[in-house]
């Protein structure tokens, strides 16, 4: 009597599947199917590329959109040209300090000596940007090394020149993080005067080296016959590194 029981249950209970309405019977609820990636509450009736929706009720459904971030590199974008204006020969002659005075320098082919005699100046405004794309940063470390030799054409070399920099960089993930360029007596061994944390130094990263405050020579006694008017130049080599 029990297993009689049991298929007059099941019977009954087709029975009243069958008077559902057909969209009802034969619908799949989310939160998806193979074919349609319908989600939520969404109804789709089996075998038709269609939403139902009740009288009175709207259909919706979700879909996913989606984009994977790809890191990118950690980038030199710009070193800045220092041009320390017009140095008294006595300052040369007994040794002294020269501030810088703008971001100009002379680029003409009978001038020029600095960066294999091509002293362009595409840099005019003092910028020195570090630009840091890789996304889970390991942090960054830019080092400044500056020969301490000037040349100028039909002149003696000067030397044992050295330079001293100083300026606080923006960067433009967190504005309120300071990164201090700093250097002083910078000569032939490269110095570090830049480094970010391993949270730090995200995007671009600029300083802004165009005033006496932000960069000065240290110039010592020169026995040299120098030229009035003699224009002098020097490579200053900027090297980025990864890692803190």
């Amino acid at each position: 009597m029990k297993r009689k029981g049991i298929t007059f249950l099941t019977a009954a209970l087709l029975g009243a599947a069958a008077l559902l309405p057909v969209s009802t019977a034969n619908a799949v609820a989310g939160p998806g199917t193979a074919d349609y990636n319908l989600s939520g509450n969404t109804t789709v009736t089996n075998g038709q590329n269609v939403f139902v929706a009740e009288a009175g009720a709207s259909a919706s459904a979700k879909s996913t959109a989606e984009f994977t971030v790809q890191g990118g590199p950690l980038q030199l974008v710009a070193v800045p040209d220092l041009n320390f204006g017009q140095a008294n020969l006595s300052t040369l002659m007994n040794g002294g300090t020269q501030a810088l005075a703008n971001n100009g320098v002379n680029a003409a082919a009978n001038v020029a000596t600095s960066k294999n005699k091509t002293a362009f100046d595409g840099n005019s405004a003092g910028k020195l940007i570090v630009n840091d794309l890789r996304g889970s940063t390991g942090g960054w470390t830019l080092s400044t090394a500056f020969s301490g030799v000037f040349k100028a054409i039909n002149n003696p070399d000067l030397n044992n020149i050295t330079l001293s920099l100083s300026a606080t960089g923006a960067n433009q993930v967190a504005p309120n993080e300071q990164l201090n360029l700093a250097g002083t007596n910078i000569g032939a061994t490269a110095l570090n005067v830049a480094t970010a944390g391993a949270t730090q130094g995200k995007g671009a990263t600029t300083w802004t080296v165009s005033g006496p405050t932000n960069a000065s020579l240290t110039i010592p006694a020169q026995s040299a016959n120098i030229s009035a008017n003699a224009v002098y130049q020097s490579d200053i080599v900027w090297t980025l590194i990864a890692g803190a």
